[in-house]
């Protein structure tokens, strides 16, 4: 049912532009090998400069993960799909380094604990920075999946650091991820869509967790990823009036003062938090609900995206896990 096809391949595509800090854009790491899936151009995943993602990045859509010949692309259940990945490699070293690269899928989730395996490939990939394309990974999502489902993807190599431990897409350079979903809204304006929130964790945690639609800058990439037109409803945020609950009931909204707090310290933009607490792998169900905001005709879209979050970003504990939404508004 899966099988690597064709040959390794270097794309010539804006993410094989060399990036890393002004002045020092093609410095290589001081490590032989430092592979990386890259988010945007000049990506190098290192830990406090592009890990976690950059403003304007957006974490659940990576564009190096190339789905039947396009970014963000989309499949049918039951039929063959095909998938490739870009890599880079920062290292300092003087060969091309043997990079596995491995894709799963699962359902739309905003972290991940048991994904099953799409397919696998390897792609050398040499130093310097240039992006190179993995081959062509064929597989088949079965008929039982969900319509939408998500991929993640991880690189390694013998060569580079090991990558055990936690999936955890935008947050860790080997990994990345492709997870966005669509809905549709009724004849009066109402959407919702079921994901999962997930602790990717060994150990019990509790998480942040806000919906709310894509800021200018990610809105504009997310469109020319997708090749599609988008409505810009960010300044709309009071009547799209995004709900999030499980069981029946509303997940536990943080009083305006801790919100203030919070997003003032993670320089969020909505105040509309709330907080779950999940145990060790645990996964909860939660349903995303809104309505269309006043103004956004028949026939247009939006996007909105569910994060989930916990930790800090300068004591290095920072995780988060989100999941995308396209609103596609009934005509």
């Amino acid at each position: 049912m899966i099988k690597a096809l064709g040959k390794t391949s270097k794309r010539n595509l804006p993410l094989n532009e060399r990036g890393g800090k002004e002045g020092e854009p093609d410095k290589p790491e001081p490590v032989s090998t430092f592979i990386v899936i890259p988010y945007f151009p000049g990506d190098r995943g290192r830990p406090g400069s592009e890990r976690p993602l950059p403003a304007g990045a957006i974490s659940w859509l990576c564009p190096s993960i190339v789905v039947n010949g396009q970014a963000g692309g989309v499949f049918k259940r039951g039929e063959p799909t095909e998938v490739t990945v870009a890599v880079a490699n920062w290292g300092a070293g003087t060969g091309a380094a043997p990079v596995q690269v491995s894709v799963w899928w699962v359902d739309p989730s905003t972290g991940f604990t048991d994904p099953t395996l799409f397919g696998q490939t390897v792609v050398a990939v040499p130093t310097g920075g240039q992006v190179f394309t993995s081959p062509i990974i064929t597989g088949i999502v079965p008929q039982s999946a969900p319509q939408h489902v998500c991929l993640v993807a991880r690189v390694s190599s013998p060569f580079d650091v090991p990558t055990g431990g936690a999936i955890l897409p935008g947050i860790e350079r080997h990994w990345a991820q492709h997870n966005l979903v669509e809905a549709t809204s009724d004849s009066d304006g109402g959407f919702e869509y079921k994901i999962r929130l997930v602790n990717p964790f060994d150990h019990a945690m509790a998480f942040d967790v806000r919906a709310e639609p894509l800021d200018t800058k990610a809105l504009r990439t997310l469109g020319e990823t997708l090749q599609l037109k988008l409505v810009d409803v960010g300044r709309r945020t009071e009547s799209l009036s995004l709900y999030l609950a499980t069981g029946g009931k509303p997940l536990r909204r943080l009083p305006r003062a801790s919100a203030e707090k919070l997003a003032a310290k993670m320089k969020w933009t909505t105040l509309d938090l709330h907080q779950v607490k999940l145990g060790p792998r645990e996964s909860r169900q939660v349903k995303l609900a809104g309505k269309v905001p006043e103004g956004v005709g028949g026939g247009s879209a939006f996007a909105v995206e569910v994060r989930q979050s916990s930790g800090d970003h300068k004591r290095g504990t920072y995780y988060e896990g989100s999941v995308g939404l396209i609103v596609r508004v009934k005509g």
